[in-house]
């Protein structure tokens, strides 16, 4: 669903940053 994929845009989002070592 689209909901569903918004959700997994928004983990992505936060891998990147928690790669980058930037708190949030």
């Amino acid at each position: 669903s689209e909901e569903d994929i918004e959700r997994e845009k928004e983990d992505l989002r936060n891998v990147a940053w928690f790669q980058a070592g930037i708190p949030r």
